[in-house]
């Protein structure tokens, strides 16, 4: 089945886009937090297309931390391999230790069972990627 969903945070008030995005992925199957130091300037958009089983995000974001922890984990686990692929502007990727600082056309894997942290720095601007999450089940 293939379903699509949009979020644009110029759709709403400056002050309440950054909660709404962080709502609408806290309360995710795979859920996470976003946090910003600048929340009055906090954009996105984000596209979600469901490809069956697959899910797959097209992101441009102002500077944020996207969390994923283990108290998020605990609450729901769908066991994911996520790949994240950005096409402009910096993140970096931090889970089990270690940090992938990527920047265009890079790729990252992380495993949504463990604890994460993403960190991006839009260089000025937005970042902009793209991620797919992965059953592990399919993966073999």
């Amino acid at each position: 089945m293939l379903s699509e969903a949009v979020f644009r945070s110029g759709d709403l008030p400056a002050q309440d886009r950054l909660a709404a995005l962080d709502e609408l992925w806290a309360n995710d199957a795979h859920p996470m937090r976003v946090l910003s130091d600048t929340p009055e300037r906090f954009r996105a958009t984000v596209r979600m297309l469901d490809l069956g089983a697959v899910n797959v995000v097209g992101l441009a974001v102002s500077p944020c931390e996207v969390l994923r922890t283990p108290e998020l984990i605990r609450q729901a686990d769908p066991e994911l391999c996520s790949v994240i692929v950005p096409l402009n502007g910096r993140l970096v990727v931090s889970q089990a230790g270690r940090d992938r600082a990527l920047g265009g056309n890079e790729l990252v894997l992380y495993d949504s069972s463990q604890p994460f942290r993403i960190r991006f720095s839009g260089d000025g601007g937005a970042t902009r990627l793209v991620r797919a999450h992965i059953p592990r089940a399919l993966l073999g």
